[in-house]
């Protein structure tokens, strides 16, 4: 399966590539910043519904996340 730091990195890059700081997107998500942070280093799992969130702040689809990732 993909991990967790797998996830996390692709979250981070997808982030830094629409030039959106961590503050802002935890803004964006409804997310606390250190939650996000610790997500987005791979020391933390998240619900499905943080996914999600991320997923909408980020305007990509789980398909499009996940695609070349396996």
């Amino acid at each position: 399966g993909i991990s967790v730091q797998t996830i996390g990195l692709r979250i981070r890059a997808l982030r830094e590539e629409r030039d959106i700081s961590l503050r802002k997107f935890a803004l964006m998500t409804g997310l606390n910043k250190s939650h996000l942070s610790a997500i987005e280093r791979g020391r933390l799992d998240m619900r499905i519904s943080s996914f999600g969130k991320i997923l909408d702040g980020l305007g990509v689809s789980a398909e499009e996340f996940f695609k070349g990732l396996d």
